[in-house]
Parts: C-alpha cells; sequence; structure tokens
C-alpha cells in the first residue's frame, strides 16, 4: 500500500482526479483493516456526462479507469 493518503492521477486516458487509500486517512475508516479500502474522485459539473451517468454504469466505468492504471 502507498503511504499517502491521496494521489492525483494525471493519466491522459482517464479521468479520474484522485485516488484515495483511506487506510491512510485513519483505521476507523475502514471495516476490515487487513484490505485497502479506495476511494475514486471524479471531477464534474452539474448535469454533465460524469454527473449524470447511472449508478451502475459508473461504478463499471471507474472500475475499467482503475484497472488502467494497475
Amino acid at each position: 500500500m502507498p503511504p499517502d493518503n491521496w494521489i492525483y492521477i494525471q493519466e491522459p486516458d482517464v479521468r479520474m482526479g484522485r485516488l484515495q487509500v483511506f487506510n491512510n486517512w485513519s483505521p476507523a475508516l475502514v471495516a476490515d483493516p487487513t484490505t485497502i479500502w479506495l476511494g475514486l474522485e471524479y471531477f464534474c459539473r452539474e448535469g454533465d456526462d460524469l454527473w449524470s451517468m447511472d449508478s451502475g454504469r459508473f461504478v463499471d466505468f471507474a472500475a475499467a479507469e482503475l484497472e488502467k492504471l494497475v
């Protein structure tokens, strides 16, 4: 696990802006400290394509972006 709380993403082929590692913020933020809890942050505007995306589709979109970074 990286030691950072968050990592800014600058890859040109993803729209993710930041990756958070909740374990590094506080152990109280994670239910199981033997796993890594991530937050993917996106910057959008009300009404744009990310804002308007269906929740299920957005989860798939974000997972695909995370895979691109690995």
